[in-house]
């Protein structure tokens, strides 16, 4: 939302401690302004010294709204304090509108200049004027005492930044618009309030008003000022001049796209049930204006776990993962392709762009994704291995790699993933080994081998799960042994060993496993006695232990 008027330059200034706030609440803060187009600046200098620049000074003043971010230090830096200043200067003798924001602070130390306010008002005495440091105290005193917003009150930063952008978008839109008087349109006011009584403005139901008259007479002026006094109650908002003409010249479809994309800023989520067979190539064009999409899905109501390859929906991105909006919390497709060029998407959350045997992932970066909690990436292609960066997903807690049978070996920086809880290989067919990182996974609380027929054995870093709960090795043909440290998982409950067809012998240390209940080895033909120590499994249901006869 661009000023209309030459005076003034910006929409809001945002006032805030650099070494508080600038890389968190203010960067978000600010970066949702922007996505609702409303301009406002914000002092990128990362030191601001002790002397306000006049061009600084210039910014307040040719600023609609001011937004103060009282944080611990705010009152620590006099450079905050004088830009406080002027603020309230310009608060008192221009009307400029501010908005206190007290971000992880109690108000009433700003209100009552106590703590550490007070402290740091008390050494601004001794090395500032006094009539300064009154100034200081007045401006605090006065600004924090203004309707505003409490971190304390409203926890979730996320719906609290959504409130003030909301609040500040109302504001400006008031201010922004004029009034019809001051546009000098004789006579619209009455028939303005007309139409806006028929509108029913409130009520759930979908209205349309229609305007019938000759040409000249103010329809499109009044349809305009209808629409500047109430787009601002709305959620998504456009106004599209001369439909007729318009439609003749281009079409009602370019119409109806032009409308549409005057929205895309609004739209959070896309889900889309598509018919078998489709192939999608999404443009840069579809999504551009997509601020605020958090969720992109496409699928066709017949995709089932298993399924044919050419059964999918398939996704192409020719420009990749770049086009889509930094707010996308979850992607869920099958997707064709993508591309490798560094983008963050720092805040998505769940990305499943698997069951598509065609998607190629060896060079992607995962360094991109720091948030990122579940991944599944089941039937991708592989260069034999995951790409290292796979180990910078620290806040990763399900990998899902079931069936990637060009899968050889993971990479050591696996163990990285400190907060994984479930990792699925499960019919990786050419996994031979698991690398020693493996047992730095110390959240990890269910590991699927199932059907890898080229994994020989287990690393003694197993016996370093300590979470761990499952371990199924079924259909592993080839593993001939369990290492001793199998005994130190203290906590596994589930261990599932059955059709594994090499397996001659179970170590003694399975008698530690004092917390197992299901052991598997049905079908495990080489397989000729137990050890002793499993008497010592007292919770295990030995109805479901069997062992297959030589």
């Amino acid at each position: 939302m661009a000023p209309t008027t030459p005076f003034l330059k910006h929409d809001v200034f945002l006032s805030f401690r650099g070494t508080d706030t600038r890389y968190s609440f203010t960067s978000h803060l600010y970066n949702a302004l922007q996505r609702k187009q409303i301009d406002a600046y914000i002092d990128n200098k990362l030191d601001g010294g002790e002397k306000i620049e006049p061009a600084l000074l210039e910014r307040i003043e040719d600023s609609y709204i001011s937004v103060v971010i009282f944080s611990e230090k705010y009152a620590d830096s006099t450079f905050c304090l004088r830009e406080l200043s002027k603020i309230h200067q310009c608060m008192e003798t221009k009307g400029q509108m501010v908005l206190p924001v007290f971000h992880q602070l109690d108000p009433s130390q700003v209100q009552n200049l106590t703590g550490r306010y007070g402290e740091a008002l008390s050494r601004h005495e001794r090395d500032c004027a006094s009539e300064e440091v009154e100034s200081w105290r007045h401006a605090l005193k006065e600004i924090a005492n203004l309707k505003g917003w409490d971190s304390s009150v409203i926890k979730d930063e996320t719906r609290l930044i959504e409130e003030i952008v909301s609040n500040i978008h109302k504001k400006l839109h008031h201010a922004l618009s004029p009034s019809i008087d001051a546009q000098g349109l004789v006579g619209m006011q009455s028939r303005v309030k007309h139409i806006e009584s028929l509108l029913s403005f409130g009520s759930t139901g979908v209205l349309i008003v229609g305007i019938w008259g000759m040409g000249g007479i103010g329809k499109s002026t009044t349809a305009e000022a209808v629409y500047n006094r109430n787009s601002h109650k709305f959620e998504g908002d456009c106004f599209f001049r001369n439909v007729r003409e318009e439609s003749k010249k281009h079409g009602v479809d370019h119409v109806r796209q032009e409308i549409l994309g005057e929205g895309t800023g609004k739209v959070e989520s896309i889900s889309l049930k598509i018919s078998p067979t489709t192939k999608i190539n999404a443009s840069p064009a579809a999504f551009e204006g997509m601020y605020n999409l958090r969720l992109l899905k496409f699928y066709h109501p017949y995709q089932y776990p298993y399924y044919r390859g050419e059964e999918m929906v398939r996704i192409h991105l020719p420009q990749g993962l770049h086009i889509l909006s930094n707010e996308l919390r979850i992607l869920d497709c099958q997707l064709e392709q993508i591309w490798n060029e560094n983008q963050p998407l720092e805040n998505l959350k769940i990305m499943n762009p698997c069951s598509s045997s065609k998607l190629i992932l060896s060079d992607f970066d995962f360094s991109n994704l720091p948030n990122l909690e579940v991944l599944n990436l089941e039937q991708l292609i592989w260069n034999s291995t995951l790409p290292p960066s796979i180990g910078f997903l620290s806040q990763l807690v399900k990998l899902n790699l079931f069936f990637c049978i060009s899968l050889t070996c993971l990479p050591d920086s696996i163990g990285e993933l400190k907060s994984l809880v479930e990792l699925n290989l499960n019919a990786c067919y050419k996994l031979a080994s698991l690398p020693d990182s493996i047992g730095e996974l110390k959240s990890l609380v269910e590991l699927n081998l199932a059907s890898c027929n080229k994994l020989v054995s287990l690393p003694s870093s197993i016996g370093k799960l300590k979470c761990l709960v499952k371990l199924k090795l079924g259909g592993c043909s080839e593993l001939a042994s369990l290492p001793e440290s199998i005994g130190e998982l203290k906590f596994l409950v589930e261990l599932h060993l059955f059709s594994s067809s090499k397996l001659a012998s179970l170590p003694d240390s399975i008698g530690k496993l004092k917390c197992l209940v299901e052991l598997q080895l049905g079908c495990c033909s080489e397989l000729a006695s137990l050890p002793e120590s499993i008497g010592e499994l007292k919770y295990l249901e030995k109805q479901i232990l069997v062992v297959a006869q030589n």
